[in-house]
C-alpha cells in the first residue's frame, strides 16, 4: 500500500513530493511517470534543441532529488486506469498500485491535426523531450521546415530550428502570432523581430496536406501556396490527459475539476497542473491555466493536504515570461478590453518597446510588456493581489511604475520585511 501515490513526473509532481515532505518525512511515496526521464524543465527543451544548454542543465531538481526524498520512481510506467472505489491504479503493463491518497498530475498533449497525409517520416510534435531528441537526430542545416502553430510551443521550435540553421516557416490559423496572450499591436512587434531573423511567418492560413510518398516532403496550405520541407513540426495546442479517467467517475469537464484544497470530487483523490481546471480569480470562472510556475504551486498545495496539512489556493491566472531572437516578453492576466475596462498603452518605437495594461473596477487585471520588461513582476503583484490602481493611474500611464511609488505598508508585504523606505 503506497502512502502516496502520484500519477505523473513533472512540475506538479515536484511540487506535490515537496509539500508531503514538508508534513511527512517517512510516508511511502510512489511516482508513476509515463516518460523514461528524470523530471526536466519543459521550458527548456527549445534552448536544448538549438545547443544553448545541455541535458544536465533541463533537469529540474538534480538526479538525487527521488532518493532525498525517499521517493520509490517508476520510470516509462503508464496508467489507464484509475479505481477510486478500490483505491487502486493500473498500469499498462497490468500492475495494479494501491493508495491511501492520489495525486493525478498528467499534465497535457498535443492536439492531433487531422491532416490528409499524416504519419509520414519527418512529422514531429515539439513537447517533450523525446520529441527533442528525434528532432536531433534527423534535422541538418540548410534543411527547411514547417512549423505549423504560432503559440508559445510552436515559436520556440522555430526560433531552436531556426538557430540550428534550418530555412523555417511559421504558419498560424489566426491573424497574428500568440493570440492567447498578446494583442495584435505587441504581436506585430514581435512578427516583425521573427521576420528580421530569417523566419517566414504566414497568418490567416493553415496546412491542408502533407505531401510525400513515406516522407515530408513538403505541405499544401488552405490558400492552395505549397511549400517544400523536410521536417514538419506540429504544434497547435495541447488537451489535458485526461482519457484514462473515463470509467473512475472523477469529474471533469476540459480538465478535472478540483476545489480550492486541489481535491477532486472522489475521496483522497487530488488533482494538480496542466490537467485541471481551477479557479481563476480576474475571470471568475474555472479554467485550465496550463503554465509552469501554476502548476508547481498546485502540487504543493495538493501535497500538503494530501499529507494533512489545510492549504488552500486562491487560483492561478495566466503568466508568461518568454524571450524571441532577444525580445523580452512577459504577459499577466486578463487580455481583452471589456466594457467597464480601461486600457492603457505607452508605445515607443524608436526603443522598440511596448507596454499596455488594463484597469477593471479601479483594479489592475492584464499586463503586457515587450523589450523594457522592467517592474514586470511588481505588476505581477499588483494583478495577483487586487491592488488598488487609482492613486498609481499616472504612473502606470508613463510606464515608470517602480516598487517606490507604492504606499509603504503595500512595499512591506511586497518585499516580506517592515520598514522597507
Amino acid at each position: 500500500m503506497n502512502d502516496y501515490l502520484i500519477i505523473g513526473n513533472s512540475a506538479a509532481a515536484t511540487g506535490a513530493i515537496e509539500g508531503i515532505r514538508t508534513v511527512d518525512k517517512k510516508g511511502d511515496i510512489t511516482v508513476l511517470s509515463e516518460e523514461a526521464h528524470l523530471c526536466y524543465s519543459r521550458p527548456l527543451i527549445s534552448y536544448f534543441l538549438a545547443g544553448k544548454v545541455d541535458g544536465e542543465k533541463i533537469i529540474y531538481r538534480g538526479r538525487d532529488f527521488y532518493s532525498k526524498n525517499k521517493v520509490n520512481l517508476h520510470l516509462g510506467s503508464r496508467a489507464i486506469e484509475v479505481d477510486p472505489d478500490k483505491k487502486v491504479v493500473t498500469s499498462e503493463g497490468g500492475r495494479e498500485y494501491p493508495y491511501q491518497k492520489l495525486l493525478i498530475a498528467t499534465g497535457s498533449s498535443p492536439l492531433a491535426l487531422l491532416l490528409k497525409g499524416s504519419g509520414k517520416k519527418g512529422q514531429h510534435f515539439f513537447y517533450n523531450l523525446n520529441d527533442v531528441y528525434h528532432l536531433k537526430e534527423i534535422i541538418k542545416e540548410g534543411d527547411s521546415a514547417v512549423v505549423v502553430g504560432g503559440g508559445l510551443i510552436g515559436l520556440k521550435a522555430a526560433e531552436a530550428l531556426s538557430l540550428k540553421g534550418l530555412k523555417v516557416t511559421v504558419v498560424e490559423k489566426t491573424p497574428y502570432l500568440l493570440s492567447s496572450i498578446l494583442n495584435q499591436a505587441s504581436a506585430t512587434i514581435l512578427e516583425e523581430r521573427i521576420r528580421k531573423s530569417g523566419i517566414r511567418v504566414i497568418v490567416n492560413n493553415t496546412v491542408e496536406e502533407i505531401t510525400g510518398t513515406d516522407k515530408v516532403e513538403g505541405v499544401i496550405l488552405g490558400s492552395g501556396e505549397r511549400i517544400s520541407c523536410t521536417t514538419l513540426v506540429l504544434a497547435a495546442g495541447v488537451k489535458p490527459n485526461t482519457s484514462f479517467l473515463e470509467n473512475s467517475g472523477i469529474p471533469v469537464n476540459r480538465g478535472i475539476l478540483v476545489n480550492e484544497k486541489m481535491e477532486t470530487q472522489r475521496e483522497g483523490v487530488y488533482a494538480a497542473g496542466d490537467v485541471v481546471e481551477g479557479w481563476d480569480p480576474l475571470s471568475e470562472n474555472k479554467r485550465v491555466v496550463p503554465i509552469w510556475p501554476a502548476a508547481y504551486c498546485q502540487g504543493l498545495i495538493a501535497g500538503k493536504n494530501m499529507a494533512g496539512h489545510p492549504m488552500e489556493s486562491s487560483g492561478e491566472f495566466p503568466r508568461n515570461s518568454i524571450s524571441f531572437f532577444g525580445l523580452n516578453i512577459i504577459t499577466a492576466g486578463l487580455l481583452e478590453v471589456n466594457s467597464g475596462e480601461e486600457e492603457i498603452i505607452n508605445y515607443n518605437e524608436d526603443k522598440n518597446t511596448y507596454y499596455r495594461v488594463l484597469i477593471k473596477d479601479n483594479r489592475l487585471v492584464g499586463m503586457i510588456k515587450m523589450g523594457d520588461i522592467k517592474e514586470a513582476g511588481v505588476l505581477t503583484w499588483m494583478i495577483k493581489k487586487k491592488m488598488p490602481a487609482g492613486d498609481l493611474k499616472e504612473k502606470l500611464k508613463s510606464g515608470s511604475l517602480n516598487p517606490v511609488h507604492l504606499p509603504e505598508s503595500i512595499r512591506s508585504i511586497l518585499y516580506g520585511e517592515e520598514g522597507v523606505k
